[in-house]
């Protein structure tokens, strides 16, 4: 465990301590990187200036947006965030094809204690008048809600013809764990039946090497998409997830008997003691993993993800998941405490993700057409895959994240064809 002790001066710029939430996300990105990037992309007129303008604007309007992550050693060790002056640094490269996996890579490179801000910034330039943007959180300090807020905050900001100035006081809000009551826990005494462990996913094969597979679907097709999903009494994530477990079934037999974990990241946002706007950075989101029976059928599937996840929400779980592990602080405390951290992580079972943003608002800015806004993740150590789902401008975007080193090309290339037929197939839509 690094242990880092904090000059006096830096004490004096104190905000707050990171709640339970915060510092176990600090601690799982340090066992495999949690960082998540918001991307835009685009064609028009836009500079390196015009995104300068944009990010200073939009950072002095959130605190934690000037903050960094430190530690406190000895009796009381915890990790707080502390106050910097540090602009968001923007880092330009040539745009091309495969930007998103050039992202992809500069995602996962770790913000250290000593970093600041927790934002990093990437302007990927052409020759001509394509772009794309890239903006990169430490997840202790936002997610994909409040990121694609962010961006879009800086986007609207880089394209103003006013004079944008500095707001007279920046957003702040509570923790999530301040404003999710613990007295209303509730903790579920069922055991959990133990996944099928996909034979061709490698736990852990050398250096991670991300890439992005992105499917989009266009505005006539998703209208389309979502009546037929409503009309068989489905959810649309319920739908997405059967989607992303139907394709991983293709690595089984035929009559396969067994589950598998998806995991979903889930807003807790409306479900606060107090409001706290989509566009406020921070940590509001829980993990809830559904068991799901490869023997059912699709729309058996599709109801399972998505009742699982509302009954859960009903009796209030949304803190179960950061209690899974004893507190950070035993962790911090330890000289080996990584080390210790490290192999919980490595005994979780497999599951893959899909994390779905929902609806982001339209930016309508003259001169710019975007043709795209979405975000991504980065799988964690037992996780097979990070699917990300972002619907902007009545176009969906599905980015399907995943570990080179830990996955052979054909076999991916099996889960994402899979994943289109599933798609494709139960959904009623024409190629």
């Amino acid at each position: 465990m690094q242990n880092l002790q904090e000059p006096e001066r830096l004490k004096t710029n104190f905000l707050r301590s990171l709640d339970q939430a915060e510092a176990n996300f600090w601690l799982y990105d340090r066992s495999s990187s949690m960082n998540f990037s918001v991307m835009l992309e685009g064609e028009g007129n836009f500079s390196e200036e015009q995104f300068r303008k944009g990010l200073d604007y939009v950072q002095s309007k959130h605190v934690l947006a000037k903050a960094q992550i430190l530690k406190q050693v000895g009796e009381d060790s915890h990790l707080y965030f502390a106050r910097s002056e540090k602009k968001i640094p923007i880092q330009k490269e040539k745009y091309s094809s495969d930007w998103k996996t050039k992202l992809a890579k500069e995602t996962i490179r770790l913000f250290s204690l000593e970093d600041s801000p927790l934002i990093r910034a990437i302007l990927y330039e052409s020759e001509g008048s394509k772009f794309a943007l890239g903006i990169i959180f430490h997840h202790s300090m936002s997610d994909g809600r409040s990121g694609c807020h962010f961006l879009l905050d800086v986007v609207k900001a880089s394209f103003s013809e006013e004079e944008v100035g500095v707001p007279t006081e920046p957003i702040e809000f509570s923790s999530l764990m301040d404003l999710y009551p613990a007295e209303e826990l509730y903790k579920s005494d069922k055991k959990s039946d133990k996944p099928l462990s996909v034979p061709q996913f490698q736990r852990k094969n050398g250096e991670a090497d991300p890439q992005i597979v992105s499917l989009s679907i266009e505005e006539d097709k998703l209208t389309s998409l979502i009546q037929n999903v409503k009309q068989k009494g489905m959810s649309v994530h319920g739908f997405l997830g059967a989607v992303q477990i139907t394709a991983f079934s293709k690595f089984f037999p035929k009559h396969q008997e067994g589950v598998l974990y998806l995991s979903t990241p889930v807003d807790l946002r409306p479900y606060l003691s107090h409001t706290v706007p989509d566009s406020a950075l921070g940590l509001y989101i829980s993990l809830f993993t559904t068991i799901v029976d490869l023997r059912d059928s699709f729309q058996e599937k599709a109801m399972t993800v998505i009742k699982d996840i509302k009954a859960r929400l009903a009796k209030r779980e949304g803190r179960a998941f950061y209690e899974l592990l004893p507190p950070p602080e035993q962790f911090l405390e330890r000289e080996d405490g990584m080390r210790v951290f490290n192999s919980l992580m490595i005994r979780n079972p497999q599951s893959s993700v899909i994390s779905n943003v929902g609806i982001i608002p339209d930016l309508n800015i003259e001169g710019l057409k975007v043709k795209e806004l979405s975000f991504t993740v980065h799988p964690a150590l037992t996780q097979k895959l990070f699917t990300t789902v972002t619907t902007f401008e009545n176009k969906m975007t599905i980015n399907m994240n995943f570990d080179r080193s830990r996955w052979k090309t054909e076999d991916m290339d099996l889960f994402v064809s899979s994943f289109e037929d599933a798609l494709y197939k139960n959904s009623g839509l024409n190629r």
